[in-house]
């Protein structure tokens, strides 16, 4: 009974600071430009001029809601897989590219979308561009990748849930909120979930997720629309192969 009344109160609290914890937006919907482009990509721009830089961000509508039953955590795993290299572009080189060109990058999962993002200088916007279109279409993933970052993750979930109390009470919040619906699972994972993923899992999960039909691209940027627009569709406009390579 104890454990209920506990689990309540942290419900209200979180309810309370939900609702109470938004700001204005700051920009219209007016002011955003949405373009199709041939092969589905969805293209969403926001023109800013307080600084010669671009924030590009690929959003991919599929979340921890999206894993089968079992299969916890297979999302945010996939998110890591996808810093581990092309056919173009090895290991990590991803980041360190980024950071030789002055920028930033940096991605994230939820239950409903995964998210990667880059911040650098606008005049570099095609560098960022040409990376994604690349890992889009060409990921390369062995096994032994695979359980490196599997082995990441798991870890990852000990330091951020296992040993924080307070992490600990949320996802079991969670769980117990969510009782039949997919936001019960947790989106690192459960661990035991987690020590059953296979290669093979992932590279289904990679296929069916990952193409130019299912992502929204945001860009914040101090470039002129018209000038961005054509230039952009040329690395994010081909269709990719089938899918990743999982060799």
């Amino acid at each position: 009974m104890d454990r209920i009344i506990l689990l309540g109160l942290v419900l209200a609290v979180a309810l309370l600071i939900l609702g109470f914890g938004g700001r204005s937006e700051a920009f219209t919907e007016e002011e955003i430009q949405e373009i199709t482009l041939p092969n589905g990509l969805r293209v969403l721009l926001l023109e800013n001029r307080k600084a010669p830089v671009v924030t590009s961000q690929i959003w991919y509508n599929v979340g921890s809601r999206d894993e089968p039953l079992g299969q916890s955590g297979l999302t945010h795993l996939v998110e890591h897989l996808m810093f581990r290299g092309t056919e173009k572009v090895g290991p990590k080189m991803f980041s360190r590219v980024i950071q030789k060109n002055g920028g930033q990058d940096n991605a994230f999962t939820s239950r409903d979308y995964t998210a990667y993002f880059e911040n650098i200088a606008a005049d570099r916007l095609a560098i960022a561009l040409e990376l994604e279109s690349d890992r889009m279409t060409g990921l390369t993933v062995d096994a032994t990748k695979f359980q490196t970052e599997r082995l990441v993750v798991q870890e990852e979930r000990r330091l951020r849930i296992k040993d924080d109390p307070v992490a600990s009470l949320f996802e079991e919040l969670g769980a117990v909120a969510f009782k039949s619906h997919p936001y019960q699972r947790p989106v690192i994972g459960w661990m035991e979930d987690l020590e059953t993923l296979t290669h093979r899992i992932s590279w289904i999960s990679t296929a069916a997720s990952i193409s130019p039909a299912t992502p929204s691209w945001w860009w914040w940027a101090i470039f002129k629309k018209k000038r961005c627009c054509p230039g952009s569709g040329k690395p994010l406009g081909t269709s990719p192969r089938e899918s990743p390579s999982f060799a």
